[in-house]
């Protein structure tokens, strides 16, 4: 084992990915609500902003099971 205490280790991961999922959620609709503006709609540079907002919240929602999934696998190793 690589590590002394497990419980530590899995409140990491819960409150780790956690904080990063909700920062990341925040941050990308915020991005998206700034750049769907229509003066920078009309950039090149603020649709491409917009594509890659959306797909960031897409990858967050498919993580969201990944994490469940993994934290469930962390939870039953050391418990």
């Amino acid at each position: 084992m690589y590590f002394k205490n497990p419980v530590t280790i899995i409140r990491f991961y819960q409150i780790g990915y956690s904080f990063t999922l909700l920062l990341g959620f925040i941050g990308n609709t915020a991005s998206l609500l700034t750049f769907s503006r229509p003066t920078l709609r009309k950039i090149s540079t603020g649709c491409l902003f917009i594509a890659l907002a959306c797909s960031d919240i897409l990858y967050l929602l498919m993580c969201i099971f990944d994490v469940l999934e993994f934290g469930g696998q962390v939870m039953k190793i050391y418990f």
